[in-house]
């Protein structure tokens, strides 16, 4: 990311905001491992229509609020 690649960041606050969002929906998601937490990340932001950095920036926002 701070080289400008578009990835998501397998922190806690942006892991628990995606856990919760799709748990919501009744979806699991892997997080025991870091890349499959960035793969997810990555597919549902190629499904959603924004980038996975946007995704993630998302998340602090929600959980700021």
């Amino acid at each position: 990311m701070a080289i400008g690649v578009d990835t998501a960041m397998p922190d806690k606050i942006v892991k628990r905001v995606i856990e919760n969002i799709l748990g919501e929906a009744g979806q699991d998601m892997p997080t025991e491992d870091d890349d499959e937490f960035v793969e997810t990340v990555d597919r549902i932001a190629f499904l959603i229509g924004y980038r996975t950095i946007e995704l993630c920036w998302m998340t602090w926002l929600v959980q700021s609020e």
